[in-house]
């Protein structure tokens, strides 16, 4: 771009930028501005005895009644049989509207009107494709004389690939930003075998609970089995996994109550530790070989050693070795030196866990281990992560170097337990079927909350993960009978969409909120857009496509050359530059300046909005003469509306400015794609 016309682009800017629903402008009327930022009102310690009393009765039936969701099956026998059938979603719909309508007015709150057809296909397209829709998309849309036609239009999004693809990169989000493993060989690799196999689940519209249990339940090489994703991010650690599972599928915060009693809720240390202890079996190994950069790991069930008198504690390998290590070296020492070496370790039976023997007790780095330095092995820790023990010990805070108390696997929410001793896939098969019972309701919930949030702006509960028993949902009549529908509909993902988006709430339009409004939903929130959703929609605009996915190579140099694209690919590079948390509340999302200067100074985008050569808009200028013309395609193809008058006259006006035609228009596209309206979706 040329650095002498910036006064020119920087008058245009000022005029266009601001401009758009998310800026409070629109064709239709005021739009709405970001709601500020509230303090978090102050979480008191609510007892709720009669609740928490009929929750444990009810998951204790359902243990007894709802066996573990496998892989392989599609819908288990007691959800069948509870389960009816699946209601209209326009029905819902209309029923969770009319919950809402009911609470606002009785507020004095009125409400948004519907969202013109424009507004609504951008929209819905962003939400379940992650892209605009095409300039034709959007005339045939306008053009339809269908009372059905955005059913229809939902209905088409789903079926399509981009829907799955979409929503793939939104579970990998929720994941990866919550990683505690951070070793780009392993994190990498797990989380590209997550995307593809939670798109394959999205795909077939596999329900939530199925797919819920997987990820709880996995076993298997992180490169090829998807759904250990979860587990490998999180180490394998149980307290992580914990936290997690309780996080993401039943929207409850428990970590606070790791090192001591929760400090505001009613939770104990005990009931967070006795849901940990669903974990401790899960053994991480590595495959490959060893320093290789493209190692990959495979999650195994741990089986405690037998008839050592211990049962298996954790620790118990090096505490054996430190107490009797001339034995230890009489069985690996093959040329008699009384030394193992590296190359003697391999012949032990679990060669990887001697070989880290190395790591701990090698004090003189002679690749050697002799006796001495065998006796001096650190102290183990009581829960290792990824390592496996046969049972769960709670350390103790005031004696972090003692053992620990053992805890046997509880469920929180209603006290039940599988048990004690149970092997690994027992005890989490157990928690999986406590979790996405119908007869829990958090289970559908969180997911009813999390999804809700997302489409609308703003949830039944904010933060979207922090909701449960202790919390007080807003329009709670109109999210129990969404959960209850969601259950009864086999915990239907694409079902869940049809209703929302089906709803006048969703189709509302944008416009400002009061500060100080208790009850949310009166209109439309703008949000800004995730990365993933910012990068093709600016591929949309430009017209560029991604490369596709290369299949997984075969061979240690292939592999890391592999990884190192997959880490430097454009779309990489644009989402460690604009991603989030999803799961953080909208309000607390801003923009940043790196996030700023890529949009305004990368090379590679700014080539990409000149008028020459084969470019998007050297097309629309050729194929469109007239400047009102080019100017009211542009704006469909950047923000999939027509220009206002005001803004189709401020663009006109500086083009009679501008001499040259084709760079007045870079000027004006590259101020539409730097405006907050192509940003965020409204």
């Amino acid at each position: 771009m040329d650095r002498a016309r910036l006064p020119q682009i920087f008058a245009i800017t000022m005029l266009v930028i601001g401009l758009g629903p998310a800026a409070g402008y629109s064709a239709e009327g005021p739009a709405s501005q970001a709601t500020p930022k509230k303090p978090r009102p102050q979480q008191a310690v609510r007892e709720k005895r009669v609740q928490n009393r009929m929750l444990r009765q009810s998951v204790a039936v359902a243990d007894k009644t709802t066996p573990a969701v496998s892989g392989d099956q599609t819908k288990s026998e007691a959800e069948n049989s509870a389960k009816r059938e699946a209601a209209d979603p326009a029905q819902v719909a209309a029923r969770v509207d009319k919950l809402i309508t009911a609470e606002l007015q009785q507020a004095g709150i009125d409400v948004a009107p519907i969202c013109n057809d424009e507004t609504f296909l951008r929209r819905v397209s962003l939400d379940i494709a992650g892209v605009p829709p095409s300039v034709s998309e959007l005339t045939l849309f306008a053009l339809d004389p269908s009372s059905q036609k955005r059913s229809a239009a939902v209905g088409r999004l789903l079926t399509s690939g981009s829907y799955a693809r979409n929503w793939s990169r939104y579970w990998h989000d929720v994941v990866a930003t919550r990683a505690t493993e951070t070793r780009p060989q392993f994190l990498i690799p797990s989380l590209a075998a997550f995307d593809q196999w939670i798109e394959k689940q999205l795909a077939a519209n596999r329900p939530w609970n199925e797919i819920a249990t997987d990820l709880m339940t996995a076993t298997g090489d992180s490169r090829t089995e998807g759904q250990t994703a979860l587990i490998i991010s999180q180490r394998a650690e149980p307290d992580d996994i914990a936290t997690e599972v309780s996080r993401l599928f039943l929207g409850i915060q428990l970590q606070c109550a790791n090192c001591h009693d929760h400090p505001t809720d009613s939770w104990k240390r005990e009931q967070f530790h006795s849901l940990a202890a669903f974990f401790p079996r899960i053994q991480v190994r590595p495959k490959g070989e060893l320093q290789s950069r493209t190692q990959s790991l495979e999650l195994v069930s741990f089986t405690p050693p037998s008839g050592n008198g211990r049962g298996g504690r954790p620790g118990d390998f090096l505490r054996g070795i430190r107490e009797n290590p001339s034995l230890f070296i009489r069985r690996l020492d093959k040329n008699g030196d009384r030394q193992v070496s590296r190359e003697e370790v391999q012949q032990a039976p679990n060669p990887q866990q001697a070989e880290r023997l190395f790591d701990l007790g090698d004090s003189n780095k002679d690749g050697l281990l002799t006796a001495d330095e065998l006796k001096k092995l650190p102290d183990p820790p009581m829960n290792l992560p990824g390592r496996g023990a046969a049972e769960y010990l709670m350390p103790d805070p005031q004696e972090p170097n003692s053992t620990g108390q053992k805890l046997d696997p509880v469920f929180f929410l209603g006290g039940v337990s599988p048990g004690s001793g149970l092997p690994d896939l027992d005890r989490r098969q157990s928690l999986a079927r406590y979790v996405t019972a119908p007869t829990n309701p958090w289970f559908a919930k969180a997911f009813v909350n999390r999804i809700w949030a997302t489409l609308v702006g703003e949830g039944f509960y904010m933060p979207i993960d922090d909701i449960g028993p202790e919390r007080t949902a807003r329009h709670a009549a109109a999210l129990e009978e969404l959960s209850r529908e969601f259950i009864a509909s086999g915990y239907d993902i694409a079902w869940l969409f049809q209703t929302i988006t089906g709803t006048a709430t969703y189709q509302r339009q944008t416009r400002p909120r009061d500060p100080n409004q208790s009850l949310p939903f009166a209109a439309a929130i703008p949000t800004r857009l995730r990365a993933d959703l910012l990068y093709d929609s600016l591929a949309h605009v430009l017209g560029f496509q991604e490369p596709e996915p290369v299949a997984e190579a075969e061979g240690e140099m292939m592999q890391a050359a592999q990884m190192i694209r997959r880490q430097n690919s454009p779309r990489a590079v644009f989402h460690q530059t604009f991603a989030f948390d999803p799961s953080t509340t909208p309000d607390e999302i801003n923009g940043t300046i790196p996030q700023a200067l890529l949009l305004m100074n990368n090379a590679e985008i700014n080539r990409l909005m000149r008028a020459s050569g084969n470019t998007r808009l050297r097309q629309i200028l050729d194929k469109f003469p007239d400047n009102t013309a080019a100017i009211r395609e542009l704006f469909l193809l950047v923000h999939s509306r027509e220009p206002s008058a005001h803004e189709a006259a401020t663009c006109r006006d500086y083009l009679d400015r501008v001499s040259n035609r084709q760079e007045a228009f870079e000027d004006v596209l590259w101020s539409l794609l730097n405006s907050t309206e192509f940003q965020t979706k409204h």
